[in-house]
């Protein structure tokens, strides 16, 4: 997954055309690593020569599962919005991201975390109060799956739905190893990173030539030109 995923991630790179889409384009090489992160949790259970690293790639996954994407995917998205409208929307939702990666922070400092293996499934558990669970389980969704349908962007309400439909999939039949499970789901959908940046302009583009369509037609009827 980490090998596909880097390729990924060096196409979506290469579909790059202004500064402000390079954060939203290095979305598959992020998850590259950190399913790589997760492969080697998976050889600390078994292989003599990593059991020493076993807390420290399990903590590395969930840096980048649990406190790095509630803020950076809202904010990959803000940065390629340009209406201003829903740009204060995506802050709003980028605020959130962020609140969300600070309690999660604050939950893997101060409370321990255990990773096992059960039914074939790494099973992450989380010594805290609930009070944790439940705030940063809401945060974490609103910082994930709203921006994508905030955006204006060509194809991001689809790489939106697909999280969500992931999300609810893992829910429902994995909900004991949600967060290694939903991960390599989002994993694979980064492919539509790719998709979206390769479509991006189309909507600017599209859009610029109706609005001018539009002002023409609203001067031509404004000014008793029309035919």
């Amino acid at each position: 997954a980490g090998a596909v995923l880097g390729t990924i991630g060096t196409a979506s790179l290469s579909k790059v055309k202004k500064a402000e889409q390079i954060p939203f384009a290095t979305i598959p090489i992020i998850f590259a690593i950190q399913q790589v992160c997760e492969g080697f949790v998976w050889l600390s259970f078994s292989r003599e020569t990593f059991m020493p690293w076993h807390n420290q790639l399990v903590y590395g996954f969930l840096f980048f599962a649990q406190i790095l994407w509630p803020s950076f995917l809202p904010l990959s998205i803000l940065w390629l919005e340009n209406d201003p409208v829903r740009k204060k929307w995506l802050r709003m939702i980028a605020l959130c991201g962020i609140m969300a990666s600070v309690v999660t922070a604050y939950r893997l400092i101060n409370y321990p975390v255990i990773a096992e293996i059960k039914e074939h499934h790494v099973y992450y558990g989380f010594h805290a109060p609930n009070m944790f669970v439940v705030v940063t389980s809401v945060l974490y969704f609103i910082a994930t799956i709203f921006p994508g349908y905030l955006s204006g962007i060509k194809h991001m309400k689809l790489l939106a739905s697909l999280l969500l439909c992931s999300l609810i999939v893992s829910k429902i039949f994995y909900s004991v190893y949600l967060i290694s499970v939903w991960c390599f789901f989002a994993a694979l959908l980064s492919v539509v990173v790719v998709y979206v940046l390769k479509n991006s302009h189309l909507k600017e583009t599209n859009h610029s030539h109706l609005d001018h369509l539009n002002l023409t037609g609203d001067y031509k009827k404004d000014h008793g030109l029309e035919q």
